[in-house]
């Protein structure tokens, strides 16, 4: 079975962001290298426990956001040269003279439980966030959204924002309205609120005592085909790292800046970030 990621978009662009280097085998017979063929799955020796990947929950560092970012879209996304790329939002503009963003939504759009992404969803989750603060997402310049159709949405700042499309349009994980209208208090984990969003992933399953993560690929995914069918993330001890690799125990793995020497010594392929 090839090992390699083609498509887990979200993910990948998080990974080599927040991480100084990944570490993948090259034996000869199994090079990770990008492929047009699906994976059935990819294990990320990357745990710990950041808590469930709702954003009301999850432990909004690295690895915690990655997880949730893997469930959750937001309105636009980033290319791997910083700019600024359609996601659930197709195309947009900017009003200079009266502060507001018009945002034109893809269609045809599903949350994981199969309801209808639309315009409601995107309101909802700004007034939401609003009422229900998220640690890394200021949305104090947002004056109010307001629906204009169903597949498209206005947001009104305050006063101009240069930041706006940057840090909220990219790094607001919109809500779907249907699962969080009645939930008063969204940080409550014993309330164990679906973590259902229209990301590449599913959530599956989350062990506290392990520090494992199982995704499953969502079929229905509107931006593109999902080339890894289940990613896992695993805990394991930063000592046995490498062995996990070459044992084919683990897909990837993230050392520390120390062990590298080692890794490169076992013959291993060294990709920096």
């Amino acid at each position: 079975m090839k090992k390699n990621i083609v498509m887990v978009l979200l993910m990948l662009i998080m990974l080599f962001v927040l991480s100084a280097c990944s570490i993948y085998k090259s034996d000869g017979k199994r090079i990770k290298q990008m492929s047009r063929d699906s994976v059935e799955e990819y294990r990320i020796a990357w745990g710990g426990s950041w808590g469930r990947p709702s954003p009301f929950e999850i432990i909004p560092r690295g690895p915690g956001f990655v997880r949730m970012q893997l469930v959750y879209d937001s309105l636009v996304w980033k290319d791997k040269d910083g700019n600024i790329i359609p996601q659930l939002a197709k195309k947009w503009q900017y009003d200079e003279e009266n502060f507001q963003y018009l945002f034109e939504l893809n269609e045809g759009v599903k949350w994981h439980d199969g309801e209808d992404f639309s315009a409601d969803d995107v309101v909802f989750t700004i007034e939401y966030i609003k009422a229900h603060k998220l640690p890394w997402l200021d949305l104090e310049i947002v004056k109010e959204a307001k629906v204009i159709n169903e597949n498209q949405v206005v947001v009104s700042l305050e006063n101009h924002y240069s930041p706006f499309m940057n840090i909220i349009a990219s790094g607001m994980p919109i809500i779907p309205k249907h699962i969080f209208e009645n939930v008063e208090n969204p940080y409550n984990s014993e309330a164990l609120i679906s973590c259902v969003g229209c990301g590449p992933y599913i959530f599956k399953d989350y062990s506290v005592e392990h520090g494992s993560y199982d995704f499953e690929g969502f079929e229905g995914y509107y931006n593109s085909n999902v080339m890894v069918n289940n990613i896992r993330f695993l805990s394991m001890n930063p000592e046995i790292l490498h062995l996990a690799l070459i044992r084919d125990e683990v897909d990837l793995i993230m050392p520390s800046h120390e062990s590298l020497e080692e890794l490169i010594d076992e013959g291993l392929n060294v990709k920096k970030r």
